[in-house]
């Protein structure tokens, strides 16, 4: 089967996808991709990074490079095993080789999730345009940069996830069970997929994961001779803080209603970052009660396609829309998420090239739109540093502040999320007609 063949499958099988990539075989517009492509890769990937010695959080949390000193030589355990570990091997190292050893191992991490999900999602033989629309989607997702310029430990994170996927593309409940056990352990976001392999009875998988994880906090705990009441203690305490919800990059629905509740002050970089909540209890009550009506509707939706309590599904179609929409789901609820926190899902962009086929009609066209719009919000945010130079006229704001305070990534998340929902109902009801969908079409 020849490259042309392959990409009039795709066509047929998902038409507004094909759509967008029949676009992609146009000269003029093929060079346009490649060249935004190259510029962010020679910006956002090489020089800025570089150039400005970004070490964000990362940095700033380990041992020696804050008042405690909390995450080795204290009490507790950072945001997870392993950090902690990552904390261990920088010892006594200076910031910038710090900055640029953990920079070149996140670009080897974020360059083998690229090939992974490639080949998890894209399998050869693949068309030029889905080759290009997938690096494209890959590094100029906003997400992604900003992860990789801060250094932040959410890209081991998304490399033990998508090891996950191809875990579970192999059928390999063991390798996977481990796999998401280590990301939980890398910052415990990731275990609220194992309510979800709960609910699929993935018992083995489950348990697996589990298990990774205590081994690993019990292993670190032992190794920094640390009391284990003491880190549950300390861990705990960390769970009860106060949300940061007014934080403008908080992107869940706390961060959405408290900026609803603030007064915008453009005039300090404090109150662009901070803006004043004028009604703190209202802010919290709201939040509180969007999060249970969203969480309630998704979980309704997901129930109504696939039954209270189902088994496991041979479709892996329909599987990883459901790790998409509960990692989406996740991130929406939870009352403090980072825009960086976002490149957890940032292979879902590229498993819809192909690997899931859109429903036909009117209905496909809602999904292509509602991806594209959620691409386009929480994936592009960086084209509005193009309105620095008219916003600074107005104090120290810069574009992205600007779509941040206006929350164009919660708004694209949930753009996201409304797509995934749409997949999962169309792909639930061919499994009821058929137990395991192709992979692909090998004739």
């Amino acid at each position: 089967m020849n490259l042309i063949s392959t990409h009039a499958k795709v066509v047929n099988k998902c038409p507004s996808l094909g759509f967008f990539l029949v676009q992609l075989r146009k000269p003029f517009i093929k060079g346009f991709i490649g060249l935004v492509t190259a510029l962010m890769v020679a910006y956002a990937w090489l020089y800025y990074p570089i150039a400005q010695g970004h070490g964000g959080d990362f940095i700033a949390m380990l041992s020696g490079r804050q008042l405690d000193a909390g995450y080795w030589n204290g009490y507790g355990v950072g945001y997870g095993p392993v950090f902690a570990l990552y904390d261990l091997v920088f010892r006594g190292v200076t910031d910038q080789i710090t900055m640029r050893v953990m920079y070149v191992l996140n670009l080897g991490m974020l360059f083998l999730a690229l090939l992974l999900v490639v080949k998890r999602f894209l399998p050869a033989p693949r068309t030029l345009e889905e080759t290009l629309a997938s690096v494209f989607l890959w590094v100029c997702f906003y997400p992604t940069f900003q992860a990789l310029r801060q250094n932040n430990v959410e890209i081991t994170e998304l490399l033990f996830l998508v090891l996950m996927l191809e875990a579970l593309r192999r059928r390999n409940d063991g390798l996977a069970g481990v796999c998401l056990g280590i990301a939980g352990a890398t910052k415990i976001l990731p275990f609220v997929l194992v309510v979800y392999f709960l609910w699929r009875r993935r018992f083995r998988l489950s348990a697996v994961s589990i298990l990774t994880g205590i081994g690993l906090f019990a292993f670190v705990i032992a190794l920094k001779g640390e009391a284990f009441n003491i880190v549950l203690a300390e861990l705990w305490a960390y769970s009860v803080q106060p949300w940061a919800t007014e934080f403008q990059n908080n992107q869940a629905i706390s961060g959405f209603v408290w900026r609803a509740f603030s007064h915008f002050d453009f005039s300090t970089r404090w109150s662009i970052e901070y803006p004043i909540v004028f009604n703190t209890a209202a802010a919290r009550n709201v939040t509180i009660g969007v999060c249970l009506v969203l969480f309630v509707l998704v979980v309704a939706i997901m129930m109504k396609s696939t039954g209270l309590w189902p088994r496991p599904t041979d479709d892996q179609r329909l599987e990883t829309v459901e790790i998409a929409i509960v990692l989406i789901g996740m991130l929406l609820l939870l009352p403090h998420n980072h825009t960086h926190y976002f490149i957890l899902v940032a292979w879902i962009y590229l498993a819809a090239l192909r690997e899931w086929p859109q429903p036909a009609g009117a209905k496909g066209r809602w999904v292509f739109a509602l991806l594209a719009l959620s691409y386009m919000l929480l994936g592009l945010l960086h084209l509005w540093r193009l309105f620095d130079p008219f916003l600074y006229r107005f104090g120290p704001v810069t574009g992205v502040d600007l779509a941040r305070l206006a929350s164009l990534p919660f708004f694209g998340a949930l753009a996201g999320l409304a797509a995934l929902l749409v997949l999962h109902g169309h792909l639930a009801q061919q499994s009821i007609f058929r137990l395991t969908l192709p992979h692909r079409t090998t004739s």
